[in-house]
């Protein structure tokens, strides 16, 4: 999976998100993702799964 496409899910499970502080930790996730912070790890899990494991 590439960086844009894990940016991609982690932005999609941030507006799924049931309370602001969660979408907001995942947005910056996905931030960091774009930023090469965090490696892009293929994973079975749903986005928001997969961006709240990293």
């Amino acid at each position: 999976m590439t960086p844009e496409e894990q940016y991609v899910q982690c932005m999609d499970a941030a507006y799924a998100a049931a309370d602001r502080e969660t979408c907001v930790k995942i947005m910056r996730r996905a931030e960091g993702v774009l930023r090469g912070e965090f490696s892009a790890q293929p994973t079975s899990d749903g986005p928001g799964e997969q961006a709240l494991a990293n």
